[in-house]
């Protein structure tokens, strides 16, 4: 089994590596149950808009779609084999589906299809959708403490995918989920003579936000005129989820199957958003507004809900891959799960569940020891001769063993002595790198500005402040500084002020070879990879790489590796174009 799950590993990973379209498809297929084309394009314009029929089916869509996503994302990170108390590492990743429970298999391709409308109509909404897929990258590590009877482990879940830029024109899906959970062992697999199976309790937490919506825009033709027609939706789910736990599972065949079965209890809080707009004629609540209308909800909260399943699976090569599934008995909803672990420790354990090196007691190995010291006192007290000689050797051996321990610390001195050789040595090395700029080797430079650049949005409302330290250390021998940037701004664009901060890492290089430069003067140049985490009436995170020139003229150097002075930047980078400031090293 070891060799098939070492080739079967390797060619999935050579695969993986090679093939853009199998990633590319593994992306999309987590997005086509929302949205399979865009709205199509009429040639006639749109008659009256009922939008209470819009608003029925909005609701009966989230409702339906809320229901679907606790069974959706308590599905990930979940192993077949329980956890021991030898220790444990793996990590995986795992695709789960959980299909609607009035929807058969038959269908869902039909229904999936007709999701996203036969025109641009807001009144063909659809009531539900008939599978909700999820996935998440999977870890798992299990200390190892020794007299600690249970075994237990920590397990950490969690993937964040926006398919917006691959979905039809006008569409938008972003997905991200993250989950902790915790493991300990009632029963061990293989106690009891090799009988017993595993048993163990988990407990954890899971939350999902999901957002999905679409705009469509056309010209059509209506009572004779041609006019523009703009309809939309936007729906965000956010759900967390806590979860408790019961599962058995045996190892087989040495690890080459592993079966699982267990029951769950889920408290789940939900919560919905959506908004949608149409430029047409529409009524809504008994009024007609003729050049259409927006609607926002004001969000909902469904309260904590109970749900309670009953998953199983089994393990198959050590559990590399691992196929399950879960019925939920409150929503009815059936789940699949597929994972792929790698590598995960499962101890080293007999059939007893008790360690190979514990088959000898510690009292067996005393009492050994002592047995050995009794017959050698014996022999001495039958033998004085005997004991003599026993004690000449006894001499012997420790002369030998404090000659022995004298070299030993004259060699440790002797290699301490080389080691402080060999660093001052690096250190004088390293010292000639940097003779421009008044930079030192291992010298930490402090900078504090102030940037100028185009913002994310139109109006700043702060401009880009910064701090970046740079530290000096040679890289394959050319002086190179490391280092870090921390930045915020404040700006306001469409309607909502967004907080942006930046995080980066820099790398410079500074050059040593212009005989002509002023002692005070220190050019570098340089690349920054980091990016911003807006935070707003929407929360992203943007990475943005970038490049940077700069000079730094120290104003007051008091030693080689104490000086005050400015700088001044000018590229590309996460916040700003162009910055300047204060700098101070040491």
């Amino acid at each position: 089994t070891n060799t098939v799950y070492s080739r079967v590993n390797c060619k999935i990973r050579r695969y993986w590596r090679e093939s853009r379209a199998i990633r590319a498809a593994l992306v999309l297929s987590f997005a086509l149950p929302f949205c399979s084309q865009v709205w199509a394009q009429n040639d006639q314009g749109p008659g009256l808009l009922d939008g209470d029929k819009v608003m029925e089916r909005i609701d009966a869509f989230t409702a339906n779609t809320s229901n679907l996503i606790p069974d959706s994302i308590t599905l990930q990170n979940i192993w077949a084999s329980g956890p021991i108390n030898g220790g444990s590492l793996g990590l995986g990743a795992t695709a789960s589906m959980t299909f609607f429970n009035k929807k058969s298999l038959g269908n869902i391709p039909d229904a999936t299809g007709d999701f996203a409308g036969a025109g641009a109509n807001l009144e063909e909404f659809p009531t539900n959708i008939p599978f909700l897929p999820a996935a998440s990258v999977d870890f798992r590590w299990g200390p190892r403490i020794n007299g600690f009877p249970a075994g237990f482990d920590f397990g950490l879940s969690g993937l964040y995918y926006d398919v917006s830029g691959v979905m039809p024109e006008g569409t938008q899906f972003v997905y991200w989920t993250a989950g902790i959970d915790m493991r300990i062992s009632i029963l061990q697999d293989g106690m009891f003579e090799g009988l017993a199976p595993s048993v163990f309790f988990i407990g954890g937490y899971f939350f999902n936000s999901l957002h999905w919506g679409f705009d469509a825009q056309w010209d059509g033709v209506f009572e004779g005129e041609t006019r523009r027609y703009d309809e939309y939706v936007n729906i965000d789910f956010r759900t967390g989820a806590y979860f408790g736990a019961l599962q058995v599972s045996k190892r087989l065949f040495d690890d080459a199957l592993i079966p699982y079965i267990g029951y769950k209890a889920i408290i789940c809080e939900r919560d919905t958003d959506f908004e949608w707009g149409t430029s047409r004629s529409v009524t809504f609540r008994g009024k007609a507004y003729t050049q259409g209308m927006e609607y926002r909800s004001a969000g909902e909260n469904s309260g904590y809900k109970f749900y309670h399943e009953v998953y199983g699976g089994i393990g198959i090569l050590k559990q590399f891959i691992t196929v399950g599934a879960a019925y939920n008995f409150v929503t009815e909803h059936l789940g699949l799960n597929l994972s792929l672990k790698i590598k995960p420790r499962i101890g080293n354990y007999e059939k007893t569940g008790e360690p190979k090196a514990a088959r000898k007691t510690a009292a067996e190995r005393e009492a050994e020891r002592l047995a050995a010291r009794e017959a050698e006192l014996n022999q001495q007290q039958s033998n004085r001769q005997q004991e003599e000689r026993n004690q000449d050797r006894k001499a012997a051996l420790e002369r030998r063993e404090a000659e022995e321990r004298e070299a030993q610390a004259e060699a440790r001195r002797k290699k301490q002595e080389e080691r402080r050789a060999r660093a001052a040595e690096r250190d004088a090395r390293n010292s000639q790198v940097y003779y421009t700029g008044l930079l030192a080797y291992r010298s930490l430079i402090i900078n504090g500005g102030i940037g100028i650049g185009a913002p994310l949005r139109t109006t700043l409302l702060c401009p880009p402040l910064m701090v970046s330290a740079d530290y000096a250390n040679p890289l394959f021998g050319l002086p190179f500084t490391l280092g870090g940037m921390i930045g915020f701004s404040a700006e306001n664009g469409g309607g909502y002020q967004s907080d942006n901060i930046a995080l980066a890492f820099r790398l410079a290089y500074h050059p040593n070879f212009i005989p002509v430069l002023p002692s005070k003067l220190d050019l570098y140049g340089g690349l920054l990879l980091g990016g911003v985490l807006s935070a707003g009436e929407k929360t992203a995170f943007y990475f943005m790489p970038g490049f940077m020139l700069g000079a730094r003229y120290w104003l007051l150097p008091i030693t080689d590796r104490m000086g005050l002075g400015v700088y001044a930047e000018l590229g590309y980078s996460p916040l700003y174009i162009f910055s300047i400031g204060g700098t101070f090293k040491f």
